[in-house]
């Protein structure tokens, strides 16, 4: 939703009823996740384009 959308951390807590809180660890548990993802099966060149991406959002 903070990607595709454009949303904030609070705008999204509001839409799912959860707290800001909640938003920010989901979203730093995926981002590691896809990192992981990306480091054991992807190219590296785009492993470090998400690593950066997902260190400019923080």
């Amino acid at each position: 939703m903070s990607k595709i959308e454009g949303l904030s951390h609070k705008e999204i807590s509001e839409r799912l009823g959860i707290s800001v809180s909640t938003v920010n660890n989901h979203i730093v548990k995926s981002s590691k996740a896809v990192r992981n993802f990306l480091y054991q099966h992807g190219d590296l060149a785009v492993a470090l384009a998400v690593v950066a991406l997902f260190d400019r959002v923080k």
